[in-house]
C-alpha cells in the first residue's frame, strides 16, 4: 500500500512539473490602469486622455474625446528605467467606441514605426521607416491596415458584431519582419506580407483616435509565442523571426524623472502643427485643449478578458495524459501487490 501511495504522489508531482513547464511566451508590457495613468508608462502631459475611474470606479481604463488623437508610450530612456519600444511582438488591446464625437472619418486603432530609433543625446535619432497603422473604420465597419501618408489601404477586410456604444471588444496584432497580422476580437482578419516590413529597431507602439469618444484598457504587448488572441497552438507569421529580447515593463513603476514629459511627439523634424484634424503625418499632434469631461454618451460594459495562456490546449491534453497515466500506474500496482 505505500509504494501504491508513493507512486500516485511522484506521478502527481511530474504532473504539476509537466502543466508548470508547458506556458510558453512572456508578457513583456501590461498595464490595466489600476494603478492610474502612469508617465512611466506613458507620455502623459498634453496627449489629452485621461484615466476615467468614473464610469466603472472598480476597473478604471483609458479615454479620450476627439481632441485626443495618440496616446504615446513612453519610449524615452531618460524618462523611465524602462522604455516601451517594441518589435517581433504581439500586442492587443481591449476597445470600448462610446460614441462619434465630431465630423469626419471615425476610426480607432494603433500605431507602430518599423525603423524607429530614439538617441537621448541627440547624436543619433533618426525615424526612417513607414508607418503602420491598424485602424478600424465604424463608418463602413471594415479593418485596414495602412502606411501611413499613403492612399489607400495596404489591406483590409469587413467586421462585424462591434458597434458605437455596444460593449467592449478587443483588437490587436502580431508585428514580425515582414508580416503584419491583425485582429478582431481574436480573429485574425488581416495577414499582410511584405519586404518593407523590415522591423528593424523596436518601436513605441501609440493608441488612436479619429473623431470618436473611445476607451482602451488591459493593453499587453507579449512576445510572439503567448498566445495572446486564443489560436491555441502558436502561429508566429515568418518562423525564423527572432523573439523580442524586451525587458518586460512594470505597469506599476513610478517615473525615474520628477520632470514631466516634455514632448508628445517621438524626436523628429516632420512633426505636424497643432491640428483637431485626424493626423495624417508622422507624428502625433499637440494641443493644450483640455479634454471635454462633460459628455456621458454611453456607460461601461463588461470588459472582456485578456489573452489565453500561450498552451492552454497544451495543458489540458497533458493533464488528461497524466490521469490517465495515474490510473495505469494505479492499476500494475494493485496487480502487483495481488500477487
Amino acid at each position: 500500500m505505500k509504494k501504491f501511495i508513493s507512486i500516485i504522489i511522484s506521478v502527481m508531482m511530474l504532473s504539476t512539473l509537466a502543466v508548470g513547464t508547458s506556458a510558453a511566451g512572456e508578457i513583456l508590457f501590461q498595464d490595466g490602469f489600476t494603478n492610474g495613468f502612469l508617465p512611466a508608462n506613458w507620455i502623459v502631459e498634453g496627449n489629452l486622455f485621461f484615466l476615467d475611474d468614473v464610469t466603472d470606479a472598480g476597473d478604471p481604463c483609458l479615454a479620450a474625446y476627439s481632441d485626443g488623437v495618440i496616446c504615446q508610450m513612453e519610449f524615452r530612456d531618460e524618462c523611465t528605467s524602462v522604455a516601451k519600444r517594441f518589435t517581433n511582438c504581439a500586442m492587443s488591446t481591449d476597445v470600448q467606441v462610446r460614441d462619434f464625437d465630431r465630423d469626419g472619418d471615425h476610426k480607432v486603432g494603433l500605431w507602430w514605426r518599423d525603423d524607429f530609433y530614439h538617441d537621448p543625446n541627440g547624436e543619433e535619432a533618426r525615424e526612417a521607416g513607414e508607418i503602420w497603422n491598424f485602424q478600424i473604420n465604424f463608418d463602413d465597419m471594415t479593418a485596414r491596415l495602412e502606411v501611413q501618408g499613403e492612399e489607400g489601404p495596404r489591406a483590409e477586410a469587413p467586421v462585424s458584431g462591434i458597434e458605437v456604444g455596444g460593449d467592449w471588444f478587443n483588437m490587436g496584432w502580431k508585428i514580425v519582419p515582414g508580416n503584419i497580422s491583425c485582429y478582431v476580437d481574436g480573429e485574425k482578419v488581416i495577414d499582410y506580407a511584405s519586404d518593407e516590413i523590415a522591423a528593424v529597431y523596436d518601436s513605441p507602439i501609440l493608441l488612436m483616435n479619429d473623431n470618436l469618444y473611445v476607451a482602451f484598457d488591459n493593453i499587453t504587448i507579449a512576445t510572439l509565442d503567448y498566445d495572446l488572441f486564443g489560436e491555441g497552438e502558436t502561429d508566429i507569421p515568418g518562423t525564423d523571426a527572432p523573439v523580442s529580447s524586451n525587458d518586460p515593463a512594470d505597469s506599476n513603476e513610478p517615473a525615474d524623472s520628477d520632470e514631466p514629459a516634455d514632448s508628445n511627439e517621438p524626436a523628429d523634424s516632420d512633426e505636424p502643427a497643432d491640428s483637431n484634424e485626424p493626423v495624417d503625418s508622422n507624428a502625433p499632434a499637440d494641443s493644450d485643449t483640455p479634454a471635454n469631461t462633460n459628455n456621458t454618451a454611453a456607460t461601461n460594459q463588461n470588459k472582456p478578458q485578456g489573452g489565453n495562456s500561450a498552451t492552454t490546449g497544451d495543458a489540458s491534453f497533458v493533464v488528461i495524459a497524466v490521469m490517465v497515466a495515474t490510473l495505469g500506474c494505479a492499476a500494475i500496482v494493485k496487480k502487483v501487490n495481488a500477487r
